[in-house]
């Protein structure tokens, strides 16, 4: 669980993130989530554009975040900023 400061951090560094998973028709499905999970594993902080079901985004982030055992750090506009950290040198260091 992170605490304010921690997300304001993590907010801070996800502004300059690029998108490198896209939402489609396709939706959430197994292999959303294996992308999603693999990118947190290599990065710890990914960002999530949905292209379409932009009404459901925030029902649907939370689906990810659970699915893949991350955080969910905020959502503006349609992206949605992960992160979860590494288990072997994490590349962020978060404030306490």
């Amino acid at each position: 669980m992170l605490n304010s400061k921690q997300k304001k951090y993590l907010k801070g560094l996800g502004h300059n993130v690029d998108a490198s998973l896209l939402i489609g028709k396709s939706g959430i499905n197994p292999n959303t989530c294996e992308e999603l999970d693999r990118q947190l594993a290599a990065r710890e902080l990914v960002k999530v554009k949905f292209n379409e079901f932009k009404e459901d985004k925030k029902d649907l982030a939370a689906d990810l975040a659970t699915k893949t055992e991350s955080t969910l750090v905020q959502i503006i506009g349609n992206n949605a900023l992960f992160y979860r950290e590494a288990v072997e040198d994490p590349l962020i260091s978060l404030p306490q």
